[in-house]
């Protein structure tokens, strides 16, 4: 719960090893975060505004044991993502985290409706509520609101983008340092086309990769560098499902009116 340890957390997240990158699940501080509106202020002064982390509050309880939402949340993300072909594409908001309650790091229960849950939200910071049982309650990360980017809102979202460029290094790891030619462009551009085509539509609406001579000019050739340019589409969460209702007075007059 240290803005110092969080904030490095969320840098390593972005660049790990120079080269992969992650999410960092971050614990706002309890003892400063004492009620749902504090949850803004302790936000921005902790400096949780990455894309690359996820801000969470309260703690929670089971049984006599006070837990991180950070340990709950992170154990229960894996486990979705183990269950689905270890593709992160699920968001873990209004899933069961299987605790008793949410509460403050000294034991003082927390109790949320789905409205101050929301308000919690709006500031960026996941929490939870309790809808036959406690679920995780939000999609957004640190950037939000600060940021309306899609690829770094949304939590989801932005685990596919590092799911996917992580994908990328490792399955091509190997051709680095193969002589750049065009075998080695077309070997990589028709395999990732074939493997990034399985995973739609169920994963993500559809996913693409090229190589363009704008983006490898002769001096980067030169240098050594080769330089693709994948276009992904992973889906948003359907965070609000709105239905309308309006009166069919035409149905009702169809029904019990005279002639």
């Amino acid at each position: 719960r240290s803005p110092e340890v969080g904030l490095a957390l969320a840098a390593k997240a972005a660049k790990i090893n120079g080269v992969y990158s992650a999410m960092a699940l971050l614990d706002l501080d309890t003892a400063k975060a004492k009620k749902y509106t504090d949850t803004k202020s302790v936000k921005e002064e902790s400096g949780y505004t990455s894309p690359f982390c996820y801000p969470l509050w309260p703690c929670d309880r089971v049984g006599e044991y006070i837990l991180a939402k950070s340990a709950v949340a992170g154990a229960m993300i894996q486990y979705m993502a183990s269950d689905n072909e270890d593709v992160p594409n699920q968001s873990p908001s209004n899933h069961l985290l299987g605790v008793g309650v949410q509460c403050l790091e000294d034991g003082t229960e927390v109790y949320l409706d789905q409205d101050q849950a929301n308000t919690v939200n709006g500031y960026g910071v996941t929490t939870a509520i309790n809808q036959n049982g406690y679920r995780l309650w939000g999609n957004y990360t640190g950037a939000y609101p600060a940021s309306s980017d899609a690829k770094d809102i949304w939590f989801a979202v932005r685990r596919m983008f590092s799911w996917q460029g992580n994908n990328f290094i490792q399955t091509y790891f190997d051709e680095v340092d193969d002589p750049m030619n065009n075998v080695l462009v077309q070997s990589v551009v028709d395999s990732e086309n074939i493997r990034c085509s399985a995973y739609a539509p169920k994963y993500w609406a559809g996913a693409s990769i090229e190589y363009k001579s704008d983006d490898n000019p002769k001096t980067a050739i030169l240098a050594g560098t080769m330089k693709f340019r994948q276009h992904i589409a992973p889906y948003t969460p359907a965070q609000e499902i709105v239905d309308i209702i309006d009166y069919d007075t035409d149905t009702l007059a169809a029904a019990v009116g005279g002639n």
